[in-house]
């Protein structure tokens, strides 16, 4: 038997009550009632600076490098993002980044 897919779920919004991060709780809530396991993350939690290679070069902050090993524990990823300027939200884009 194979293990259930870890899914990692979060907003590319930090309000507190986004819609989008709601929505992003109900599937990881739905997730597992299916079966799967799922990791609600919110990114508020993970404060990232804006990307910036001379930060780079001193080393990958904290919470870069604990984002970086979230994704990698994972299988899928699922992402609830509100639109930003017909784009994603800057909160999600140097998440991204």
């Amino acid at each position: 038997m194979t293990a259930a897919p870890k899914v990692l779920v979060f907003a590319g919004s930090s309000r507190q009550n986004s819609l989008n991060k709601q929505l992003a709780r109900l599937v990881a809530k739905r997730i597992e009632a299916l079966g799967g396991v799922a990791t609600f993350v919110d990114l508020k939690d993970y404060p990232c600076p804006l990307f910036d290679e001379d930060i780079e070069t001193q080393g990958m902050p904290e919470n870069v490098l604990k984002l970086r090993k979230l994704l990698a524990d994972h299988r899928a990823l699922f992402i609830a993002s509100p639109e930003y300027n017909g784009f994603i939200t800057p909160l999600l884009k140097n998440t991204l980044d």
